[in-house]
């Protein structure tokens, strides 16, 4: 008896002991660079679409109206050099240019209007979603979105998506009735204090830590 009193006490954590997991800055980086790049994208689609498509096509049809015109002449005077020299010239600097037709444009600026959208949203939900910290102190944690609980109030571990992807769900009822779930992701915040709160919140409950 003696014995098994004290390795519950070893498994006890000191109410002045406290583990705190921050957003992961792996998470915050990665994702932070998507919303960016997104951005970037949007910019880089709304001056093709808006800007240099429309001009490069401008530009190549004023070139084919001088060739349509030289040929014109051409066929008056087939044997006129300058004219052959010059048709020549423009139809090389004509073929350096696209011609951008169908739907090539309006894709091109209805992509420069979303993908902005989209990385605003994903630098919000980035900074959301990773918000505040993870923290035991004792026998009480606190997780962002929800108010502190005791650890005797956890119901039970959704533990099924921890071994392959670090996602443990924590299920609680508070002595005032309240209920949740709280979330542990060890991608999102800091994975070593965060994998400790996952073992002391299993120990508590004298389970395993994998299935």
């Amino acid at each position: 008896m003696a014995s098994k009193q004290a390795s519950m006490s070893s498994q006890s954590p000191d109410v002045s002991d406290v583990v705190v997991a921050r957003a992961g800055r792996y998470y915050r980086f990665t994702h932070l660079l998507m919303g960016v790049l997104l951005l970037a994208a949007g910019a880089w689609f709304g001056y093709d679409g808006w800007f240099g498509w429309p001009r490069e096509n401008i530009k190549r049809d004023g070139i084919q109206h001088k060739i349509d015109d030289l040929n014109t002449l051409l066929i008056k005077d087939h044997a006129n050099e300058d004219i052959q020299k010059q048709l020549a010239e423009l139809t090389v600097a004509r073929d350096k240019l696209t011609k951008h037709k169908g739907l090539d444009i309006p894709i091109q600026r209805l992509l420069s209007e979303t993908l902005p959208i989209a990385g605003i949203l994903m630098l919000i939900w980035t900074m959301y979603n990773s918000r505040g910290i993870y923290r035991l102190e004792g026998n009480t944690l606190s997780v962002p979105g929800h108010s502190p609980i005791d650890l005797s109030q956890v119901m039970s571990v959704d533990r099924t998506k921890w071994k392959k992807k670090g996602l443990a769900y924590v299920h609680y009822q508070a002595a005032d009735g309240r209920s949740g779930r709280m979330r542990l992701d060890d991608f999102v915040y800091e994975r070593g204090p965060t994998d400790e709160i996952y073992g002391r919140i299993c120990r508590h409950r004298g389970e395993a830590e994998e299935d």
